[in-house]
């Protein structure tokens, strides 16, 4: 997963989970938080690609003797961004800024992810009846 993001952060793939487990002998276990991708909308299609192809490349890795313990998505909700402040939103859920009360909605990002988390499977059925198109199982 080499696929940049959004983020002014680097984009890395699980590939360095594997190099490190080749090279370096004192990595006892690794922890992943995928940045994802910055999608305003509630359709975040883009989105649910990059988690699944993620999810995936992990997932190959701890098949292949990485010791990946955890997983992260940033972030839950949209927040503050050091480098974009409100104006990057990596959320899970939106989070209506300009609203002091800050309602929050499910992202199609959130159903799907709720669904690899149930169902340990990186395809998904959502409500809009749309389809990512891998399929990995544990």
């Amino acid at each position: 997963m080499s696929k940049r993001t959004a983020s002014k952060f680097p984009s890395h793939g699980i590939c360095l989970t594997n190099k490190l487990k080749e090279h370096v002998t004192h990595v006892v276990m690794w922890f992943v938080s995928g940045m994802g991708s910055a999608d305003d909308g509630l359709d975040d299609t883009e989105r649910v690609s990059y988690l699944s192809s993620y999810m995936e490349s992990t997932l190959n890795a701890i098949r292949n003797g990485a010791n990946v313990r955890g997983y992260l998505v940033w972030a839950f909700m949209d927040v503050f961004e050091l480098l974009s402040g409100y104006q990057s939103r990596y959320g899970l859920y939106r989070v209506d800024f300009a609203d002091g009360s800050r309602p929050r909605q499910a992202r199609l990002s959130a159903r799907w992810y709720s669904g690899f988390l149930k169902h340990n499977r990186t395809t998904a059925l959502l409500e809009t009846n749309a389809r990512v198109t891998t399929t990995v199982s544990s």
